[in-house]
């Protein structure tokens, strides 16, 4: 009723409080991908990312507000990571695991299983001699 059909009497209409969707949804991926969330070893998180994985799942929620708003699909890639020590299938089932880890927790916090796939990094670290504690990692792509 408020919308005549116009120009005059829609001047008047206050859109101060309309949100862009789609710019929050852009908004929303870039942090979840810029997420990086570190391992101290094995599927263990370093000291002080808990605080991390509570704003990543407060990210998501609000990615998949504004994505169902607008009926678009997502897809989040977990990709597990490792800092290269050992071998090639050690640290292949290490990126794995962290991966599902992580995956297992945001689905233990309220966010379907469908929407999250594991996925190992397009190149496996291994052989290495020295730790590289910055790639025992999740990080995210979204689809």
């Amino acid at each position: 009723q408020n919308f005549l059909k116009t120009e005059k009497n829609l001047l008047g209409f206050d859109t101060s409080a309309l949100i862009n969707a789609e710019f929050e949804i852009q908004k929303y991926i870039q942090r979840i991908e810029n997420t990086n969330l570190y391992f101290s070893d094995g599927t263990k998180f370093r000291e002080g990312q808990e605080i991390t994985f509570q704003s990543l799942l407060k990210d998501i929620e609000q990615l998949l507000i504004f994505s169902q708003a607008l009926d678009k699909a997502v897809h989040i890639l977990i990709i597990g990571d490792t800092d290269g020590r050992g071998s090639k299938i050690h640290n292949q089932e290490l990126s794995q695991q962290r991966a599902e880890f992580v995956s297992n927790l945001i689905h233990k916090n309220g966010i379907e299983k469908d929407i999250l796939i594991t996925t190992l990094p397009t190149v496996i670290r291994f052989g290495e001699n020295k730790p590289h504690p910055h790639h025992r990692k999740v990080h995210f792509q979204l689809k």
